[in-house]
């Protein structure tokens, strides 16, 4: 089981979330004609645009994984009706959407309007298409379909962002048009998908239906939101506290290189969510024990990586970022890419009060811990900096993502521990550790390198033999 989740991440991380991965690789080409002012424009405008992000989809989307499994003959049916109320949706929130970017953006009009215009088409054209045919493609697991597809979509990215930024030297414009163009190649290959598979929209909303979805899925918006509150908000209040968009752009450059870990984060909730609805659904306690392990084991392996991907981000930064000024955030870097490892805790507890349906009480832990972010944010960027923002991140990212744990609705269904707040305490330490080591001389991070390196292949080894010996036997009948 571990080698074919290690395997489809890997698929995914390199498929899915190339256009990051390559982008990252053309920093030294870029960043030669970009300023901390194009990142802090694009800054705002996602910062501001994802204000409304969490009601992008009104959190229906998360129950196409649900009804997959519990319908397994009517999903298609179910997603059609989803897929039409989506497409109608679509067109309101593009209009708030909108109109929020044009009263906020400090932009003269005729970029505003070309800001506007390539950010609310995707949304209402192509979003709905791409997020259905992808998760359809990854529920059969099929991950390779999913990698060419979203290659070819990242090689035209990473092409029109070196036309458009270092030939015709369009700033933070020109990520909005690559964008834009990325977003087309990926319709155009889901289209196909959906239509070979005969899932397309159909406009008749039954309302009976509806409600019931809408009635699982909206406590998941604010869980969102939260989620919103706690990535992007520090920027909105930086511009409220009205710190240059200098400064912005220099915190959110090294916010969002630490984010590339994001990458490892994404592809590996895609490829693990179909084990952990395998072993959930059969409700057995040695199946869930099985999950539980899992979760340790990739908790446990998730410290190491980005412990070891922290301790070299100054060194990359010297060789990746043309800019003097954006090489000296990387200590903002080291923390975003330690926040990382709330992932593998949370991963298990979602996709559990998911499949139970037990979703009511995820957006009071979600928007309190996201309200904690901004009111500690407003007290402490004034006296500290910029660079505690990342700290208050990393602090109640960690605090939803085990806050669940303790609520009595999750009690209710546990049957298995976890032990949440362990890991908040062992991921603390290492960061903490990583971060008094960063500017260490390079011999001695090699030897600690060596070290990790043994320490992660022994972990390896020892959970292979206990996860293959506790799933593989049950495939057949799970």
């Amino acid at each position: 089981m571990l080698k074919r989740i290690f395997k489809e991440t890997t698929i995914y991380a390199v498929g899915p979330q190339l256009p990051k991965i390559v982008g990252f690789f053309i920093l030294p080409i870029i960043t030669k004609d970009l300023t901390a002012y194009d990142y802090g424009i694009a800054a705002l405008v996602s910062a501001y645009a994802g204000i409304l992000t969490a009601m992008r989809a009104l959190g229906l989307t998360d129950l196409f994984v649900n009804y997959y499994y519990k319908r397994p003959k009517f999903y298609k049916i179910i997603w059609k009706h989803l897929l039409g109320f989506l497409f109608s949706y679509s067109l309101v929130f593009a209009l708030f959407q909108g109109l929020l970017l044009f009263l906020i953006l400090p932009l003269s009009l005729k970029l505003k309007l070309m800001v506007i215009i390539l950010n609310v088409i995707p949304i209402v054209l192509f979003e709905n298409i791409t997020v259905f045919g992808s998760r359809f493609l990854q529920l059969k697991q099929r991950p390779y379909p999913v990698a060419i597809i979203s290659a070819i979509s990242g090689f035209v990215i990473v092409f029109l962002n070196l036309y458009t930024i270092s030939y015709l030297k369009m700033g933070f414009m020109g990520w909005f048009v690559s964008s834009l163009f990325g977003s087309l190649i990926q319709f155009a290959f889901y289209v196909l998908v959906l239509l070979k598979n005969r899932i397309m929209p159909v406009m008749r909303f039954r309302k009976k239906y509806l409600k019931k979805y809408l009635r699982i899925s909206l406590p998941i918006v604010p869980n969102k939101y939260g989620h919103y509150l706690l990535n992007s908000s520090d920027r909105i209040v930086m511009d409220f506290m009205s710190i240059s968009t200098h400064k912005i752009g220099l915190y959110n450059f090294g916010y969002n290189i630490g984010n590339y870990f994001q990458i490892i984060v994404n592809s590996l909730g895609i490829a693990i969510a179909p084990f952990y609805l395998k072993l959930i659904s059969t409700g057995k306690l040695a199946d869930l024990t099985t999950a539980k392990k899992l979760t340790q084991y990739i908790q446990l392996l998730f410290i190491f990586i980005t412990f070891l991907g922290a301790l070299w981000l100054r060194e990359l930064f010297d060789i990746l970022v043309s800019n003097d000024d954006l090489k000296l955030t990387y200590n903002i870097a080291i923390i975003i890419v330690m926040m990382q490892n709330y992932a593998p805790i949370r991963f298990f507890f979602t996709n559990y009060i998911v499949y139970n349906e037990k979703t009511t009480f995820l957006w009071r832990i979600t928007l309190v811990g996201g309200i904690i972010n901004v009111i500690l944010n407003l007290l402490l960027i004034p006296l500290f900096g910029v660079l505690v923002a990342a700290i208050t991140t990393f602090v109640t990212m960690f605090y939803i993502s085990i806050a669940g744990y303790y609520h009595k609705k999750y009690k209710e269904i546990q049957k298995v521990e976890l032990n949440p707040f362990f890991w908040f305490i062992m991921s603390s330490i290492a960061t903490f550790i990583v971060y008094f080591l960063k500017d260490i001389e390079t011999t001695n991070k090699i030897l600690i390198s060596v070290l990790l390196f043994i320490i992660i292949t022994g972990l390896l080894m020892m959970s292979k033999k206990y996860l293959n010996n506790n799933y593989m036997k049950k495939k057949e009948t799970l």
